[in-house]
């Protein structure tokens, strides 16, 4: 016994526990093989995955395009094991299935249990990728595949192992559902609140033309009324040695900021004054890609001076008359985006938004105190979904952390409480 193995473990090639079965493709061009029966899946199934179990696909066959392709129906708990585009993305079939040729699929042979399998597989996904080679296009090999060496626990550790991993991404799952449903529930609240305003605070309504019905109450005003500056930022030089932290178009993510790449510059004491972020601020995009151009973000707590780049603008509100949390959110709506992109000029490589044109743009203006209604409305959803994003990050961690651990024998499980099958 190798006296480097954890006790009990040995080293096994993957064909030794398992068998190799590759993937092919019906002819296209023969309709009759196709929407049958037998789920057919694709490497992107599994990049648009949700979870770790193939259920259904996109696509499907028949049995006449199964023996036309010499397929073979992978069983139930078979590794699907995507080896040219995504290298080493893995998933577990839930029901019988074929792939496609850009796959090399792994069916458990008896002692391996397929859900260890599946994680350890996955934990060697980096490794899988440095393994291809190719010219016209990278893929990983059946025969690289087989003689790969994977560190295998006994039958019962095997299972303890799968159970607990298993578990930390059912909670990963758990957390990505909260964190789905909250944002689906912002996006319809918001339509209604933006639409409708709050509810059981309104009962007559009336149109406005290019806005269509509001409440009775709502006033139909330009960005202009609302803005009291526009202003553009720095066109310094960005390092990442500078005095002053500056943001840039990519720091404006979904309304927010993103704050975790930001450059630096060194402004005069003027600029420093003179754009220094505050907390209200919204920032503007008006220099980008077409489907970015128009992007904002609202200033939250800054923890230290913040400027911002050239092509951003900085909107600054008119507090007595615009809640700027409220405004940003309107604005950061997709039904607005469309109506922001309408005012972009296209260039040769990147679309141009004038501020001054921007803010020509007709919107609909509760009172102020709805307006900080809505906002609180939105900011509990928004904390909601920052505390399962963080969750989400710790899960992710430990499942690492974990998983490296379990996967090596650095840690070992007690398998007590692991009933035989």
């Amino acid at each position: 016994m190798d006296a480097d193995l954890p006790d009990g473990w040995t080293t096994k090639r993957v064909d030794q526990i398992a068998r190799v079965v590759g993937g092919g493709t019906p002819s296209s061009e023969t309709k009759r093989f196709w929407n049958g029966a037998i789920p057919f899946v694709t490497p992107t199934d599994l990049t648009a995955l949700e979870g770790r179990y193939v259920s259904t696909t996109e696509r499907s066959i028949n049995e006449e395009g199964r023996k036309a392709a010499g397929l073979e129906v992978l069983p139930r708990g078979s590794v699907l094991l995507a080896t040219r585009a995504s290298i080493g993305l893995a998933a577990l079939s839930a029901v019988p299935v074929t792939t496609n040729q850009g796959f090399q699929n792994l069916v458990p042979l008896d002692g391996t249990d397929s859900l260890w399998l599946y994680y350890a597989i996955s934990h060697r996904q980096p490794e899988l990728a440095r393994l291809a080679a190719g010219t016209t296009f990278r893929e990983l090999s059946r025969k690289s595949l087989q003689a790969l060496g994977l560190l295998v626990p006994p039958a019962l550790e095997q299972r303890a192992i799968a159970e607990i991993l298993d578990t930390i991404d059912k909670a990963i799952e758990r957390t990505e559902a909260v964190i789905a449903a909250t944002e689906r529930l912002r996006e319809a609240l918001l339509h209604e609140l933006l639409t409708r305003g709050v509810p059981g605070w309104h009962s007559e309504w009336k149109e406005v033309p290019g806005l269509g019905p509001v409440p009775a109450c709502w006033q139909a005003v330009t960005l202009g009324n609302v803005v009291r500056t526009t202003t553009y930022g720095t066109n310094r030089p960005l390092d990442g040695t500078g005095a002053v932290r500056v943001l840039r178009m990519n720091n404006l993510q979904q309304g927010e900021l993103d704050l975790s790449d930001v450059r630096r510059a060194d402004l005069s004491d003027d600029e420093v004054n003179d754009l220094d972020l505050a907390r209200g601020d919204i920032l503007f995009n008006r220099t980008n890609s077409l489907d970015l151009v128009g992007k904002v973000g609202i200033v939250r707590e800054l923890p230290q001076p913040t400027s911002f780049a050239s092509y951003l603008v900085r909107l600054r509100v008119r507090p007595e008359v615009v809640d700027p949390f409220w405004l940003s959110a309107m604005l950061a709506s997709p039904d607005y985006q469309a109506r922001i992109q309408r005012f972009a000029t296209p260039g040769v490589s990147q679309a141009n938004i004038n501020p001054t044109s921007l803010k020509s743009l007709i919107i609909p203006l509760p009172g102020l105190e709805e307006q900080q209604e809505t906002s609180r409305m939105l900011e509990a959803l928004r904390a909601r979904s920052l505390t399962e994003g963080s969750e989400h990050s710790v899960l992710l961690a430990a499942k690492a952390a974990v998983g490296d651990a379990l996967l090596t024998g650095r840690a070992r499980v007690p398998v007590s409480m692991v009933e035989p099958v």
